[in-house]
């Protein structure tokens, strides 16, 4: 500007010759022909730095262009940013990124083996010595509850179930076991990395379901909310926790209200028999004095 120590430049937000820029300048002739600009006029007051165009290119022998230097509609399912210009063949490689669907597989494995651990917790036993009266306070509040059996049971089972849809049946042909000693699953993860990569989607149908048959965790996770629900099973149990709590409420205070009253009869009991006590003793001491008075009489 003025001397050429200073420059005015403008950029564009978006790309694509439909977003070419077109500067005006309104009631100032000068100005306007030193800051106009318009990308069809064969003379402006500023100069092109970068015009604008299109991105060009040919993929599979089909050329295409678009306004954006991103590209989504050349190969199904791949979106392609442009960065550079070439001018020779440029080769794709596209290989499969499974390291979502691993850490979404880990995620799983860790919260299942949290819920193990919590069934440990909650059916721990702690041997006590024979003859003692009452079992060890360490152990777990829900050690032989029939609903956490039942639970844990279904719960092996589903995990051992086979999914006849997928190319891959149990959990074991990607690399997912469990431990006999403690019943936590357990992860090969070079295993699981050689199924994904040979087949994505069995191991998909395997673990979620392919519309037609429901996976491993897609059937745990619909017990689960049928166990959790209302009528399931879990609340059939608190309820019944409840029932009994309330009953030796009940039994509990009734049977204090007999020991209150047994307690107010034996009280009474031992004031009466105190004062009877005191009466016999008073009447004996008469006795005594009257039988001493006839013997000094005599």
């Amino acid at each position: 500007m003025g001397n050429g120590e200073y420059r005015l430049s403008v950029t564009s937000n978006d790309t694509g010759l439909d977003n070419a820029m077109t500067l005006s300048v309104s009631g100032d002739d000068a100005l306007q022909s030193f800051m106009g600009y318009d990308a069809s006029a064969s003379s402006n007051g500023m100069e092109v730095s970068v015009a604008a165009q299109n991105a060009q290119l040919t993929v599979n022998n089909v050329a295409i262009e678009n306004s954006s230097n991103t590209i989504s509609d050349a190969l199904e399912n791949i979106t392609l940013n442009l960065n550079d210009v070439t001018t020779g063949n440029q080769t794709l490689t596209i290989t499969q990124d499974t390291s979502k669907a691993q850490t979404a597989i880990k995620d799983w494995m860790n919260a299942y083996n949290s819920l193990i651990d919590t069934f440990s917790s909650l059916t721990k036993y702690t041997a006590v010595d024979a003859g003692a009266d009452s079992q060890s306070s360490s152990n777990g509040a829900l050690l032989g509850d029939s609903t956490l059996r039942t639970i844990q049971t279904q719960l092996r089972s589903m995990l051992s179930n086979t999914v006849s849809s997928s190319n891959y049946k149990t959990l074991a042909q990607i690399g997912i076991t469990t431990d006999p000693s403690d019943g936590k699953l357990e992860l090969d993860a070079d295993k699981l990395t050689a199924a994904l990569k040979k087949d994505a989607s069995g191991v998909g149908a395997l673990i979620v379901g392919d519309g037609k048959k429901t996976g491993i965790t897609t059937t745990i996770g619909s017990n689960l909310t049928s166990w959790l629900s209302t009528t399931g099973i879990i609340k059939a149990a608190t309820d019944g926790v409840s029932k009994t709590l309330n009953k030796l409420t009940k039994d509990y205070n009734a049977a204090s209200d007999r020991i209150d009253a047994q307690v107010a009869r034996y009280k009474e009991q031992f004031t009466q028999l105190d004062v009877l006590m005191t009466s016999l003793n008073s009447t004996s001491s008469y006795l005594t004095q009257q039988f001493e008075n006839n013997s000094n009489s005599k």
